[in-house]
């Protein structure tokens, strides 16, 4: 996890992804870590990955103020790009 923040933080966001879907895959409800990967996801336009990630962080930490904060930024870019 150490070494996925540390990419994060230098906005190495394809090295970070990688060391989150490690983390993930040995820790699956880490929920900082697919918060992490929500937001890579968004960066990448790949919204249902951010939307399933987002959901997740929520399922696990319902009061994850920035997960129900950036859930709510996909929604209105996605209902932006509906009506447009």
């Amino acid at each position: 996890f150490i070494k996925a923040e540390s990419a994060y933080a230098k906005r190495n966001y394809k090295l970070a992804k990688q060391h989150y879907l490690k983390v993930i895959e040995a820790y699956p409800s880490h929920a900082d870590a697919l918060f992490k990967l929500a937001n890579i996801n968004m960066r990448e336009h790949k919204w249902k990955q951010a939307l399933n990630r987002y959901s997740a962080v929520l399922r696990l930490k319902p009061r994850h103020a920035k997960a129900h904060h950036n859930l709510a930024i996909l929604h209105l870019y996605q209902a932006k790009n509906h009506l447009n």
